[in-house]
């Protein structure tokens, strides 16, 4: 792996080393697993797919074929004149997510390859605090204003708090960041919508916390629709870093995790909430 790739991805030396390492000594199989993957990958990347991934169920497959595609994801950037601090920042999320799991596993792995392959399809792009995808509007989902059929999916890394004004700026570079670079999927001048799928949208949390929060604020944001989902085991993981499903394992160091153990002690069921916002293209 050369020093590019490695910055690209957010690899630490730990973790760079421990990747080079299982890319020298992958298995015969893990080899096959990690050609398809990568096959994969750049079969997808800009089509902008609509199916998840169909591929090999082995995080070092995948990890090997992020480091072998990474150069490649960032040409096609390039090409669409993506700067390069916006494709670090996105790529480097690997080095994030392997981070996660080493604090959540103790073990050196990335049991969230499923999600970075978003990012190697070039759907996926970080713009300062928010993350954003670009994808088709699914059925059920409101429309756009002028009647296109993409819409800009936001997620929130964990990557320290969610300051209004870091949300804010966000949703300005993403007004006018995919008009710039996708201009077939966001003509200038017209509106677009943001839509939202998290549990940082239950309404129990404007209840819970005081209005001046960043959650709160974050809420204010977005106009809910569609069915909530049940998701006490997202909300648990994302508190704890933990799988566990045991409260004793649950120690609250926080408001926020105390408010969740105070909710499912109660026996009530946390929520994830769809949420749509307009974003003026500009």
């Amino acid at each position: 792996m050369n020093d590019e790739t490695a910055a690209l991805l957010d690899l630490d030396l730990r973790d760079r080393a421990l990747t080079e390492e299982s890319i020298r000594t992958l298995s015969p199989a893990v080899r096959a697993a990690a050609n398809a993957a990568e096959t994969t990958i750049l079969a997808r990347l800009g089509t902008f797919p609509t199916t998840g991934i169909d591929g090999p169920n082995s995080d070092i497959a995948w990890l090997t074929a992020f480091v072998r595609t990474a150069e490649r994801v960032a040409e096609w950037h390039a090409s669409r004149g993506v700067p390069i601090d916006v494709t670090a920042a996105s790529l480097g999320d690997v080095g994030r997510h392997l981070r996660l799991h080493r604090r959540v596993q103790g073990t050196f792995g990335l049991e969230t390859w499923w999600w970075l392959t978003n990012h190697f399809d070039g759907a996926l792009f970080q713009l300062g605090r928010l993350q954003f995808l670009l994808r088709e509007v699914r059925e059920g989902e409101p429309r756009q204003p002028h009647g296109g059929g993409w819409c800009l999916d936001v997620h929130i890394p964990d990557s320290g708090p969610l300051l209004p004004s870091l949300v804010d700026s966000s949703f300005a570079q993403a007004a006018s960041f995919f008009p710039h670079h996708f201009p077939s999927h966001f003509p200038t001048g017209q509106c677009a919508r943001a839509v939202c799928f998290s549990w940082l949208l239950d309404p129990y949390l404007a209840e819970a916390l005081p209005s001046s929060s960043n959650i709160v604020r974050f809420q204010q944001q977005f106009t809910r629709f569609g069915t909530p989902q049940e998701a006490t085991a997202d909300v648990r993981y994302f508190l704890f870093r933990t799988r566990s499903a045991d409260p004793a394992c649950l120690v609250a160091e926080t408001r926020l995790q105390q408010i969740f153990l105070d909710r499912i002690s109660a026996g009530v069921t946390w929520l994830s909430c769809h949420g749509s916002r307009p974003l003026e293209i500009g």
